[in-house]
This record gives structure tokens, C-alpha cells and sequence, in this order.
């Protein structure tokens, strides 16, 4: 089995069967490694096309596969920054309804852990999708996560909070929301760390 199985050509994943994205594909034995293998392609196209597919796939069956990818996440560092992409689908796709913020409830506390331990990760690229992460997840319990997010200002660390204030720019929206006035009183202290020490 191969990525070409779920839209043709792998570096068309994109053209992915729209009614495959709620689909539980769990009971496909090989999907997983086909998936993974799919990471340790040559081609940078074959390997977003399967961090792509991961995602995707695992709104099928939550319970299955976002454990599997926050394990993958822990587990093989040379993975990550795909995985992280993985794991930004998931978390867009779930944020879009009240049912599905419902569904992905449960796993919003070992999501926002793992992204924590990455925060500090030494490429650039990786921490901006754990901060595109933690910023869309705040989206989704912001009473909870926000006030989290601010206290993470006050690390030692400039790469942590570096992280954070980039975080905040994925919680802004063009449309109103909900948590506009939540992010309103959060806002100046993450302005104010733009300009204190590096």
C-alpha cells in the first residue's frame, strides 16, 4: 500500500477524497507505517503529502491515531517537524465546530504538554509550528490555555518565550470571536516581551 492509495499520486494528497478526512481508516492495518514510511522519502513533497495524510486521517478516530502521533512526536526527533504539521491539522480541522472542539476536549492537555516540551527546540522552523499550534489550541479552551500561555512569558528562556508571542499571532482572527475580549486583556503583555530582554 502506498500514499498513492488515498489520492493518486502522493504529491497530490491534496486532492485527498474529502469524505476520507471523517473516515475511520484504523482498521487499515499497513496505514500507519505507510504513512511514516512516507517521512523517510527522499522527496520533500512525499514527505508533506504524509504528514498531510496523518492528519487528516486522524480525525477519523481520534482516540486511535492522536496518541500514536504525540508518541511519534516524543519518540523520533528526525520525524518532528512533520509530525508537529500532523498534529497542526488535527488541531485546525477540530477547532472548526463546538462538537469537534468537544471531541478533541480530552486530548488538550497531553497535546499542549507535548508542544510545551518543544518550545525550546534549537530550529526555527519547529518552534513556529508549536507555536502555530498552541495558538489555534488556545482557540479551543481559551479561558484555560490563555492564562497559560501568558504565565509562559515569564520564562527564563528567550527561545520559550520567543515561542509564546509568536503563539499569540495564530489566536488573532479578521472575523470577531469569542475570545476577542479574553485576548484583549492578554494582549499587552505580549507586546511589553516583544521589547524586554532577549
Amino acid at each position: 500500500m502506498s500514499l498513492r492509495h488515498f489520492g493518486g499520486d502522493s504529491r497530490q494528497i491534496t486532492a485527498f477524497p474529502s469524505y476520507l478526512y471523517s473516515s475511520d481508516l484504523s482498521d487499515i492495518p499497513p496505514l500507519k507505517q505507510t504513512i511514516l514510511d512516507g517521512f523517510n522519502d527522499p522527496g520533500e513533497e512525499v514527505k508533506s503529502a504524509a504528514s498531510y495524510a496523518l492528519g487528516n486521517i486522524s480525525l477519523g478516530n481520534l482516540k486511535e491515531y492522536l496518541p500514536f502521533v504525540l508518541g511519534e512526536i516524543e519518540t523520533q526527533p528526525k520525524r518532528q517537524y512533520l509530525l508537529l504539521h500532523s498534529l497542526k491539522e488535527i488541531i485546525s480541522a477540530q477547532s472548526l465546530t463546538a462538537d469537534s472542539v468537544r471531541v478533541l476536549g480530552p486530548y488538550v492537555l497531553p497535546i499542549w504538554q507535548q508542544l510545551f516540551k518543544h518550545c525550546e527546540c534549537e530550529e526555527e522552523g519547529t518552534r513556529n509550528v508549536v507555536a502555530e499550534c498552541l495558538g489555534k489550541l488556545c482557540l479551543v479552551q481559551p479561558d484555560k490555555l490563555l492564562p497559560e500561555l501568558r504565565r509562559a512569558l515569564d520564562s527564563e528562556s528567550a527561545l520559550r518565550r520567543t515561542t509564546v508571542v509568536t503563539a499569540m499571532k495564530f489566536t488573532i482572527s479578521d472575523t470577531p470571536q469569542p475570545v476577542d475580549a479574553l485576548l484583549r486583556s492578554y494582549i499587552g503583555d505580549f507586546l511589553a516581551t516583544l521589547q524586554v530582554r532577549n
